[in-house]
């Protein structure tokens, strides 16, 4: 039997191809959808808080933290320039954090710098540099031992600010994939003990935005003299 066809050497299937292209060409040229004008609103606004936040601090006399999260990078600005900047290896955001740093509802919350209310500080050694370092500087360090703890001994910052945002800098030393698997269950249990580092976490983490940073011990160790009472923070989502 022959094919049908609308016109001559034009069948019906191919037709319906060319159809079907030209439907699609049209609605990629309609422009992006609904859903990704609104994430692009969003994401525009968060922007816009972020710079209000930092002009605000462009004539302040102390410096202050800016918290890049899209860059990993938490730097310690004065007017706009960077004082010192060091790298953050891994982003974690709970629940909270999740939910206030992608709406457009919560947008105000990041136009006004956060200050820094109290910083609480765990580590193994008690005696390196954190925010008293004269106890380090009056024993040289003549075989390196002290420098290679500062630089690999794990430590945590755990620093409150208002409106109920915690910041944690978690300095970790490189670790196997193994090792990481072995931390994280012994943390979930330990989590359980009011009495534990990770219980505090997990009993803050429920009631506030919380974002941890893990980062390098050393990196961790030398934010310490700038993260004083009433220290600003920028936070970028």
């Amino acid at each position: 039997m022959p094919m049908k066809t609308i016109s001559p050497g034009i069948p019906l299937f191919l037709l319906a191809i060319l159809s079907l292209g030209l439907l699609s060409a049209v609605a990629r040229a309609a422009g992006p959808s609904r859903g990704a004008l609104v994430e692009e609103r969003t994401r525009l606004l968060i922007e816009n808080a972020a710079l209000r936040a930092r002009l605000s601090l462009t004539r302040e006399d102390s410096p202050y933290i800016v918290v890049d999260l899209p860059k990993k990078m938490v730097r310690l600005e004065l007017q706009g320039v960077t004082l010192t900047s060091v790298p953050v290896q891994e982003i974690l955001q709970n629940r909270h954090a999740k939910r206030t740093l992608s709406s457009a509802d919560e947008v105000k919350l990041l136009e006004t710098p956060f200050s820094l209310q109290e910083d609480r500080w765990f580590e193994v050694g008690k005696t390196l540099a954190l925010k008293d370092t004269t106890a380090v500087r009056s024993r040289p360090d003549t075989t390196g031992a002290l420098m290679q703890q500062i630089r690999l001994s794990p430590v945590t910052a755990l620093l409150s600010f208002d409106r109920k945002l915690t910041l944690v800098f978690d300095g970790k030393p490189p670790r196997t994939r193994w090792e990481r698997l072995r931390e994280n269950a012994r943390n979930w249990f330990r989590s359980w003990s009011a009495e534990t580092l990770e219980g505090l976490l997990r009993r803050q983490s429920s009631e506030e935005v919380m974002v941890t940073l893990v980062m390098a011990p050393a990196d961790v160790r030398s934010m310490a003299p700038s993260l004083l009472a009433g220290t600003r923070l920028i936070l970028v989502p």
